[in-house]
């Protein structure tokens, strides 16, 4: 007879479990993130080795519940193992690299290669110690470390704590400008806008029904208007029942371009957009009217004859900002918020759509009642992480290299690097007058 298990202390397999929790926590960043890239290929290898060893422990007559947990941990532990080499050896190949660039400190002391991960399928981020090297002088040597790695540096920081230099690369690089007329037929989607290409090569368009909401954010230039303008003009030219209602408190020059349409509305004053978001709340009230009335859930276009509606305004934080000299503007603003507040919780099944535009998607610029409403997201580069924050979730937009177009569009849970498309003042006229 086999003796039983002492239960004094604890078993092989709790003390194989304490032991591979420790190496789990202790072999570094990028060897779990070997693992995690390649997941299947580890679970078809690991069951394969966990068969052998299933063999070769029952040769020895473990027990039944050894016979389970032992292979099973052992060979846990051996994929740990074997991530661990392979992260390391992509540490030293990278290393290799990094000397290249000769990066070094005044005792000949080399920048080291501590992890490489793999942020997505076209980008990995090194953390590498500088050892008294200076952040200037990673960035002085940008053009060495792509001729090394030969892949485009997007990004040099310090790393939050400090302690570390982050360089971040890219494997395909997004043109740094793309013209709106290259997009063609991706223009031609009806109630749609052109998003922008993105690091798959492959042209985004979206449409304005399935957001229902925009907000576009971004510091002064790095985009954001341009984007504006060509979201606006993607929606009048794909939407073949429309009217657009534009504020632009800079009596309108912003959107000039526009004005002329017959089916589009300038807003160039508080009192006129106060009044605009009024009517648009009544029109609202009535269409939720007609839906009741009819049984329908939301407002289709083509079915119930009414018009699709688009809000636009190009600066929300002139609008809907806070004002402490002028009472009346004040009063305007606050009567401005709420009814953008009430359109954006309930406007969608009445077929009524909002894009906002803000350099700082904070609540003194935009009400954070609204901002909840607007799930559709484009953020362009952000001077802080806050920024990036409110915008986002995380901070994406803040890493952004420095490229006017180069933004991060939210799609769902997914977020996505994206060069959008750039419009000229007279390319604008020209697709309008078309």
């Amino acid at each position: 007879m086999r003796p039983k298990n002492s239960s004094s202390g604890p078993g092989l397999e709790m003390i194989l479990l304490r032991f591979l929790s420790f190496l789990f926590a202790h072999i570094g960043k990028g060897a779990r993130a070997t693992l995690g890239r390649h997941a299947l290929g580890w679970v078809w290898a690991l069951m394969a080795v966990w068969g052998v060893s299933l063999g070769v422990y029952q040769s020895i007559g473990l027990s039944s519940r050894d016979l389970l947990l032992t292979p099973l941990i052992s060979t846990l532990l051996g994929g740990l193992f074997v991530a661990g080499v392979l992260s390391d050896r992509q540490n030293k190949r990278f290393q290799r690299l990094l000397d290249l660039a000769g990066l070094a400190n005044v005792h000949g002391e080399k920048a080291k290669v501590v992890s490489v991960v793999e942020l997505d399928a076209h980008r990995s981020t090194l953390s590498v110690k500088a050892s008294g090297v200076g952040i200037d002088e990673f960035l002085a040597k940008k053009g060495r470390l792509e001729s090394a790695f030969c892949q485009s540096v997007e990004s040099i920081a310090f790393s939050k704590n400090r302690r570390m230099v982050e360089i971040r690369i890219c494997k395909r690089q997004l043109p740094r400008k793309i013209p709106y007329s290259s997009f063609g037929t991706e223009k031609a989607k009806a109630y749609s806008f052109i998003v922008g290409e993105s690091l798959e090569g492959a042209a985004l368009s979206c449409q304005i029904t399935a957001l229902p909401h925009l907000l576009i954010g971004g510091t002064t230039g790095g985009g954001k208007s341009n984007f504006f303008k060509t979201t606006i003009l993607g929606l009048l030219k794909s939407c073949p029942h429309l009217q657009m209602y534009l504020i632009d408190l800079k009596r309108g020059v912003e959107v000039r371009e526009f004005a002329a349409l017959p089916n589009v509305r300038v807003a160039k004053n508080e009192t006129e957009a106060v009044k605009v978001l009024s009517a648009l709340k009544k029109e609202m009230e009535r269409r939720y009217e007609y839906l009741e009335e009819n049984g329908y859930k939301s407002i289709a276009s083509e079915r119930d004859k009414k018009d699709l509606i688009v809000v636009g305004t190009d600066e929300a934080s002139v609008l809907f900002g806070q004002v402490k000299s002028n009472k009346r503007k004040k009063e305007l603003m606050l009567q401005a918020r709420d009814l953008a507040d009430e359109l954006a919780k309930l406007a969608r099944a009445a077929g009524i759509h909002l894009i906002l535009a803000t350099q700082k998607p904070i609540k003194e610029s935009v009400d954070t009642k609204t901002l909840e409403n607007l799930p559709g997201r484009m953020s362009f580069k952000m001077s802080t992480h806050a920024g990036s924050n409110s915008m986002l979730g995380n901070g994406k937009a803040y890493s952004l290299p420095d490229i006017k177009g180069r933004g991060i569009w939210k799609d769902g849970n997914r977020f996505l690097e994206v060069q959008t498309p750039f419009i000229s003042d007279r390319e604008l006229e020209d697709e309008i007058m078309e």
